[in-house]
């Protein structure tokens, strides 16, 4: 956050008309930091456009357990703006995007968008505590699978067997471990 808000500074003094993006997640809301650049942000008036990704989970805590409050209010607290909404929807999401970066361009003013969504995988490797009920209710509303159900069969199916193929390189490149001496890994010198 503090870097993105540097660079947005940089962007205003250069007056180039860019806009800087950055991504947190819920999770971040409980760093200090997060609060220090939501004030410069404020303060600067500078050309950014941060998005919280609400995904429900900081790692692994449940974020009613982690947050006290709205996540909205915890941003205009600063007199930012700031808009949130529900949803994985792509094409609900593209025009909203879209129209957040005018509004940072016209205004000048970094703005806020809290998208409420949820993460479908674990965070990390075994880390996943989550009820499988609910996961299983949050696939139903998987962005690819919304998004893909607007696709022509035939271009969905290319689109797949691409993908397909392109992990069957990853797997490949991962399976060779190129850089396994590199690693430092049992029983080999660095």
């Amino acid at each position: 956050m503090p870097i993105a808000c540097g660079m947005a500074l940089a962007e205003k003094r250069k007056e180039s008309g860019a806009v800087v993006v950055a991504f947190i997640g819920d999770g971040t809301l409980g760093e200090g930091v997060v609060y220090e650049t939501f004030n410069l942000l404020s303060l600067w008036r500078v050309p950014a456009l941060v998005v919280i990704e609400n995904n429900r989970y900081a790692q692994t805590t449940p974020v009613e357990l982690a947050l006290a409050g709205r996540i909205i209010d915890r941003v205009t607290a600063f007199g930012l703006a700031a808009q949130e909404v529900e949803s994985n929807d792509v094409e609900l999401l593209r025009p909203r995007f879209e129209e957040a970066i005018a509004r940072v361009r016209r205004t000048g003013a970094a703005h806020v968008e809290i998208v409420h969504t949820y993460r479908l995988a674990a965070h990390s490797k075994g880390d996943d505590f989550r009820p499988a009920e609910e996961i299983a209710r949050w696939r139903e509303r998987d962005p690819l699978a919304i998004h893909g159900a607007r696709l022509a069969p035939a271009a969905r199916a290319e689109i797949e067997a691409a993908v397909r193929r392109r992990l069957r390189e990853v797997e490949a490149v991962v399976s060779a471990r190129p850089f396994a001496s590199l690693a430092g890994g049992p029983g080999e010198r660095r």
